[in-house]
């Protein structure tokens, strides 16, 4: 069964967050932190993914910045409904 986390505004919007994994955040992972407003992480993501594909496929170094990416997707997969709680905390949701 899953969980969700509930979470109010005093300005009256609601916001529901799974706990766990999150597929939305490993495939449209920099798009999906702009969305949800966590604008720092969101840029950051956004500029190393960029970055890291300048480095031309087929090379040494291309095959290890596609393993750099794959593992940073991962890890916001698994971390970002947690990072998404503190930002509504921080953003004064309840």
């Amino acid at each position: 069964m899953k969980e969700f986390n509930i979470y109010n505004h005093p300005a009256g919007t609601c916001e529901v967050i799974k706990e766990g994994w999150s597929w939305p955040g490993l495939f449209f992972e920099p798009i999906w932190a702009l969305v949800k407003k966590m604008w720092t992480l969101g840029a950051i993501l956004l500029v190393a993914v960029i970055t890291l594909n300048l480095f031309p496929a087929g090379t040494d170094i291309g095959t290890l910045t596609s393993l750099v990416i794959f593992g940073i997707y991962l890890a916001y997969g698994s971390h970002e409904n947690r990072w998404r709680e503190k930002n509504l905390i921080s953003r004064g949701y309840e």
